[in-house]
């Protein structure tokens, strides 16, 4: 879940490691078609933990079937061989060639409102299927993060990474959720822009009102630029899943394979509540628990963020060469230069394309954006590593403003802000707003309690409280939900589940992905450290 505040807006490409471990799940499930192949021994990176046969000391509740060292886990039978001719089925559905991919696109006109399909409403949602290469043995589905990537454009690189057995034995399906690139193309661009680069601070009453006042000029201007406000009411979670379910009527697929990475086990696990009888298995890569408020998630991000920041500082410590080009303890030249931009911006000469420099300012909150933005994976940290070693170094703010503009997609000749086909913010908002209840008193009410649900976080976090705000312009967000109740546990009675989390995932952190497991009937957990 890339959550907005001072996260990227868009997904950062996986390290080689994180890659290595998600084709090595995959194959797990490739494996479990066939009892004759175990499971190599070398599947999973030396960094990567297989769940233990019994519940470890970090969720310790009942036990659960495990597999053994040997055995595929996952059940024979829900992954048959299954002739069907896909590529008949998309060219009767009207498929066409996805631009620049080997996906086959086709639109699906499903309800606006699947809560009332007799108004008579349609939206369209365009979805991408890769027919299996060889031996079909059934459908993978993958949501990916956000909310408001782009699956489509993700597709091609995405299946580049897995192992070739799993395009060659199954029907691989990414989509647009609603309102994204092909099924709507909603974007804000400027309105997200300002808001990004403008300060979250609410330790004083006088900060709290300009917070707030800064986030309602968000909502109201993100809302103004992405027109259509006839679809925000329907743009929620709940809603999307059943645009699936539409699309695997379509395929005449009875039962499919889910994965979700990030906001998309959000997907998931609302598609699995809503639909369990119509999934194979299930697979949750960097997870999100469903029954934690947005306040009680955002809490336990912005430490995530300060965790992984720290972890990311000590470790060039610990390193030979980033310690020499550093110069200085890695924490204090950051928490240093935190420190003095807390004071007011500091002005720096960047230089120009065509020649010249240009006074720019760096705030306390661009720092915090470029931090957060780089902790993604190793290139990234590294990107940011270097950048702050060139300020330690020679007191120069250039490299650190470079990782600011890439974060926030904007040109850094001119500073405006560029539209990322592969990411909107503004489908972000339209789907957080409706998926939790910030506004499910009055406005005033709602704004005072998100702003009260922070104040032990503004008083021990000592990096990254910022992010705590991120979803405050929900306050004021049009036809927002207000059923403020969460969604039970999920439990998945008797369907494979996998949850896959890294111990120092920024964004969804490890407890999520502990506390989903703790509740399934037939989990497996599957830890990467660091």
């Amino acid at each position: 879940m890339n959550h907005a505040g001072r996260t990227p807006k868009r997904p950062l490409a996986g390290s080689r490691s994180q890659r290595i471990l998600i084709t090595a799940v995959l194959i797990l499930l490739l494996t479990a078609c066939n009892p004759a192949q175990p499971i190599p021994p070398t599947s999973l990176p030396p960094t990567a933990t297989a769940v233990q046969p019994t519940k470890t000391a970090a969720s310790p509740t009942a036990t659960k079937a495990q597999p053994s060292p040997t055995s595929p886990p996952l059940p024979t039978e829900t992954l048959a061989s299954s002739p069907k001719d896909t590529a008949g089925i998309l060219e009767e559905l009207g498929g066409y060639p996805c631009p620049d991919s080997d996906f086959t696109c086709v639109d699906v006109t499903v309800p606006l409102d699947h809560a009332n399909p007799q108004d008579g409403r349609t939206t369209t949602v365009v979805f991408g299927v890769l027919p299996a290469s060889g031996e079909r043995k059934g459908t993978f589905v993958v949501v990916t993060g956000g909310p408001g990537t782009s699956g489509l454009l993700s597709a091609d690189a995405y299946v580049s990474s897995y192992d070739p057995s799993i395009p060659e034995h199954f029907d691989i399906v990414f989509f647009d959720q609603r309102g994204v690139g092909l099924s709507g193309g909603l974007q804000c661009p400027q309105a997200a822009a300002a808001f990004y680069r403008s300060d979250w601070n609410a330790a004083t009453p006088a900060e709290q009102e300009l917070l707030l006042d800064t986030a309602q000029t968000f909502a109201e201007a993100c809302v103004d630029e992405m027109g259509h406000p006839e679809i925000l009411p329907y743009m929620g979670t709940q809603q999307a899943v059943e645009d699936l379910e539409v699309f695997r009527g379509l395929l005449d697929e009875e039962k499919f394979w889910l994965y979700g990475e990030s906001y998309g086990t959000q997907y998931a696990q609302t598609y699995a509540a809503a639909h369990l009888d119509h999934l194979a298995g299930l697979v949750l890569d960097g997870t999100v628990d469903l029954t934690l408020t947005g306040p009680d998630f955002m809490n336990e991000q912005a430490r995530a963020f300060d965790q992984v920041l720290v972890e990311t500082l000590t470790a060039c410590d610990e390193d030979e060469a980033c310690a020499e080009t550093m110069g200085a303890d890695a924490l204090s030249v950051y928490d240093d230069l935190a420190a003095r931009l807390q004071q007011g911006p500091l002005t720096f000469d960047f230089p120009l394309p065509l020649g010249g420099t240009e006074a720019r300012q760096l705030s306390f909150s661009d720092l915090e954006t470029a931090a957060s933005g780089y902790l993604y994976s190793e290139t990234a940290r590294m990107i940011f590593l270097r950048a702050l070693a060139a300020y330690a170094r020679d007191g120069t703010l250039v490299p650190l403003a470079r990782t600011l503009y890439d974060a926030l997609v904007l040109d850094p000749e001119t500073q405006a802000p560029i539209t990322d086909p592969s990411y909107s913010d503004a489908v972000y908002y339209a789907v957080q707003c409706q998926d939790y209840a910030y506004a499910s008193r009055s406005v005033e009410e709602s704004a005072l309690a998100y702003l009260h649900a922070g104040d032990e976080l503004i008083t021990d976090l000592p990096r990254f409280a910022s992010i705590f705000y991120g979803d405050l312009p929900c306050v004021f967000w049009p036809d927002p939900k207000e059923d403020p109740a969460r969604p039970s546990a999920l439990a998945a009675q008797g369907l494979p589940t996998l949850v896959l989390n890294a111990t120092s995932d920024p964004a969804t952190p490890f407890s999520n992905a502990q506390a989903v497991f703790a509740a399934l009937d037939e989990g497996y957990l599957v830890t990467k450290t660091g």
